[in-house]
């Protein structure tokens, strides 16, 4: 996960710069490096609009919330459905669109490195298909965000974030499909890896360049909270591992009044004990269902706890005299079977960080690894590292690992009696093969 959203923060980071530094100068005549302070720190416009760049997805990357951004990302979608139309246009026939869509024209602004366009080949052999899987893969590998959609989702439910992947994977699957075939199509196998940079220095192109880059400044701090709690989480089990620290500030037994809590309960197949760390998802989540649970003891709603997506709506439950919830078949309440009977249950229960109106986060163990972010994304887009060595080494280790690997794993390790377990023992081999020859790729 965290290879995954560094190297697609990164290529937002790149995109992003690359677009303002040729679109905006050819659209407006804004040239940056003459500036100060720009001029006194001797970059060129390059590095002049790198440094732009990272000064507005510092703040957005900081926010302690997503919501912030909702305007932004229907904008981005409208930006994104504009260059898909661009490029269709752009494959179309000379006679139906005239020469305002001529990928080639002669009167200079064509591309070089793409015109005249290359042979358009529509079958490949077997290494052509292991060359691809690795972009692929990185496109669909959007699951690390899960967490933080769901938690900020409005009355999240399972049926409810069924229909969001269905729409965004649908849609996303829909754009590719159009961008890729015809943008092949035009320039065949001379097409570059930023695709706009393929197209003539039009002003309509230009304008698409300005608008990738907006896509990919307010699409840069989605990865970046993804990174940061991938990080805490690597951290804090680390820390019980290594120093002791899972005992630190926790009380077990019965549930104090004073304090703020979230207990996981219900199905206990072979876990009698839940441990749930401030800000860190628990390793094992219930499947059968989720009790949340305020300092008066009364049930409150999923969303407010935070729980992982696939659990159904908390149920409300009685409380015991001694305020420590027990299993719905324990208690006499009607509630899904259990697997295995359960004597006792251990509770381990964790205080919630009190609620904080703060705009920006501004916990250090969250905002070192969010610096250190745009700081390696900063460099590399410096550096004028190509994107697509950026998704091919990424696609290979990061998103085959996320996206084809722990999947079919993790499967495999709660069904083992599953029928399906030959099609997820293929399933994991492809994803190392993946992983082995996109790696062999950007070596070699």
């Amino acid at each position: 996960c965290v290879v995954s959203t560094l190297g697609t923060g990164i290529s937002y980071a790149i995109v992003a710069a690359n677009g303002l530094s040729t679109g905006v100068p050819l659209s407006f005549g804004v040239h940056l490096a003459p500036l100060p302070p720009f001029s006194l720190l001797g970059l060129d416009e390059h590095l002049a609009w790198v440094a732009v760049v990272t000064a507005i997805i510092t703040p957005l990357s900081l926010l302690r919330s997503l919501d912030a951004l909702r305007l932004t990302s229907l904008i981005a979608v409208a930006i994104l459905l504009a260059i898909t139309l661009l490029v269709v246009l752009y494959a179309l026939p000379e006679d139906l669109v005239g020469d305002a869509f001529d990928a080639c024209p002669n009167d200079g602004s064509a591309s070089e490195d793409s015109c005249p366009p290359g042979e358009a080949s529509y079958f490949t052999t077997m290494s052509g298909v292991l060359d691809a899987l690795p972009a692929l893969a990185m496109a669909y590998a959007c699951q690390i965000s899960t967490p933080t959609l769901w938690n900020e989702m409005y009355q999240p439910t399972r049926g409810r974030m069924l229909l969001l992947y269905l729409y965004a994977l649908g849609g996303a699957m829909a754009l590719y499909l159009l961008v890729g075939g015809f943008g092949y199509s035009t320039f065949g196998s001379r097409v570059l890896s930023n695709i706009l940079s393929s197209y003539p220095a039009s002003p309509i192109i230009n304008a698409a360049r300005i608008g990738l880059s907006f896509v990919t400044i307010f699409s840069f701090p989605i990865q970046a909270m993804a990174l940061r709690q991938s990080i805490a989480s690597i951290v804090d089990e680390a820390r019980k591992t290594c120093c002791g620290g899972a005992e630190a500030g926790k009380a077990t037994g019965p549930h104090p009044a004073s304090i703020e809590a979230a207990v996981t309960l219900g199905r206990l197949d072979s876990l009698d004990k839940f441990e749930i760390t401030p800000g860190v998802l628990p390793a094992r989540m219930s499947s059968q269902g989720a009790i949340g649970l305020s300092k008066s003891g009364e049930a409150m709603n999923g969303a407010a706890t935070g729980f992982f997506p696939g659990l159904p709506p908390p149920m409300p439950m009685p409380l015991p005299p001694n305020g420590v919830p027990v299993s719905p078949s324990l208690s006499g309440v009607a509630g899904p079977p259990m697997p295995k009977v359960v004597e006792s249950v251990e509770l381990v229960v964790a205080p919630l960080p009190p609620a904080s109106d703060a705009v920006f986060e501004l916990s250090p163990s969250l905002v070192l690894p969010t610096v250190a972010f745009i700081a390696v994304a900063t460099l590399l887009s410096a550096m004028g590292v190509d994107i697509g060595l950026v998704i091919d080494v990424v696609g290979a280790l990061g998103a085959s690992t996320i996206s084809i690997i722990a999947p079919s794993f993790i499967y495999l390790r709660l069904f083992p009696d599953s029928p399906l377990v030959p099609a997820a023992r293929a399933t994991l081999l492809l994803g190392f093969v993946v992983m082995g020859w996109g790696t062999a790729k950007f070596l070699s």
